[in-house]
């Protein structure tokens, strides 16, 4: 009995020194990531590279769009990155994401600003801005690309009081 529990002990000591020095490279691997970088998937095709970094997200440039994916999401390995979706799976899950939001894009709908409060209300669509019409009466005209669809509705990356100021100085010039 004691030689089969060292020998598990053994083993298990053996299997934990092998992979120390994989996990003190993995930070090493990860902080070499930047533009350029290849991401794969897990049959080793490309989904795209690395456009930049930002924080802890890295922004993935497919064929077709921008994507930005946390770096949790992703795994280092040999000088690439692997992600959990083929290119053609992730084009599609950001089709399906801008389908959505312009959907949602319509007259009448709420906005909310980036800190969760209503910002406005959506007064005019064109193709290519959105009219929001401000709690104070004012109307502030934003690109379309500024809203994305949070899980509360619309957002947009400004504050109500960011976009309540960007209104007043927009009718003093």
């Amino acid at each position: 009995m004691n030689i089969v529990n060292n020998m598990k002990l053994s083993v298990a000591a053996f299997a934990l020194a092998a992979a120390l020095p994989a996990a003190a490279q993995q930070p090493a691997a990860q902080a070499a990531v930047g533009p350029g970088t290849i991401v794969k998937d897990d049959k080793g095709a490309e989904v795209g590279t690395v456009a930049r970094v930002e924080g802890e997200t890295y922004i993935i440039k497919t064929d077709k769009h921008e994507v930005p994916i946390a770096r949790a999401s992703v795994t280092p390995h040999e000088g690439a990155l692997l992600f959990g979706m083929t290119r053609d799976q992730l084009n599609a899950a950001v089709e399906q994401q801008l389908a959505k939001k312009d959907a949602a894009i319509t007259t009448g709908a709420t906005v909310l600003g980036s800190a969760g409060t209503p910002a406005g209300t959506i007064d005019a669509v064109d193709p290519e801005f959105v009219t929001l019409k401000l709690p104070s009466g004012k109307a502030v005209r934003l690109p379309r690309t500024a809203l994305a669809l949070g899980q509360s509705g619309l957002v947009t990356g400004a504050t109500a009081e960011q976009l309540e100021a960007a209104a007043a100085s927009a009718g003093t010039q």
